[in-house]
């Protein structure tokens, strides 16, 4: 039989601890442990998502602003002030900017 005993602090500076009779297991997670292995998980999320949408979304090429600009043969700040008006529609994943190229592909053949 397994006995579970749980010390529940409501100020997460205190510890908190779990014991497992059979094997007498002991683990003390504190509040900074609790956070940074959070942020770790959501790291590795946020990675298997990026690698997600840009691997595995129909196949569908997406450019990033250096690459449409290149592409479409006109300067980065053209590029933005299209997306600003509206001619070119973003896609912002994390801190970076994409662009579908079926968007730009339909554009330029209508």
């Amino acid at each position: 039989m397994i006995k579970k005993e749980w010390l529940w602090m409501p100020d997460l500076k205190q510890e908190k601890q779990i014991t497992m009779n059979k094997e007498e297991i002991q683990t003390q997670i504190n509040k900074d442990d609790l956070v940074n292995e959070v942020k770790e998980l959501l790291d590795v999320l946020k990675k298997e998502i990026k690698y997600y949408v840009l691997n595995n979304r129909k196949n569908e090429r997406l450019y990033n602003r250096k690459e449409l600009a290149e592409y479409l043969k006109v300067a980065p700040s053209t590029i933005v002030n299209w997306s600003s008006r509206g001619i070119i529609t973003p896609i912002f994943i994390q801190s970076k900017v994409y662009y579908k190229a079926s968007e730009i592909d339909e554009i330029i053949n209508n």
